[in-house]
């Protein structure tokens, strides 16, 4: 199998190098999306850190705050809304009355 595959790409040299460049391309892709992606990555955090909130609510399981979508229930943020700020910041929250119960 391996010769058969061996002489089909030396028969035909245009379709190995296509084969080859699309591959390639493939790779260069997908470095240039990762390279985009851990770029928000640390963008995102780095938001966090110069930010001066007193408190950051994420869902569980969130490894960074652009992945994530937090839905809290009125109690909850009633809850956090509650909790005494050093700042004396505003506190926002997106809830769910109801939803889903």
């Amino acid at each position: 199998m391996k010769m058969y595959a061996l002489m089909s790409l030396r028969s035909q040299p245009l379709r190995m190098f296509l084969s080859i460049g699309g591959i390639a391309l493939c790779v260069l892709l997908m470095l240039f999306l990762l390279g985009v992606y851990r770029g928000v990555e640390e963008g995102s955090m780095e938001f966090i850190h110069h930010n001066r909130a007193d408190l950051w609510v994420l869902q569980g399981n969130a490894t960074n705050i652009l992945r994530c979508t937090s839905v809290l229930w009125n109690n909850s943020a009633n809850e956090i809304a509650n909790i005494p700020c050093k700042i004396g910041g505003a506190v926002a929250l997106n809830t769910v009355n109801g939803w889903g119960r």
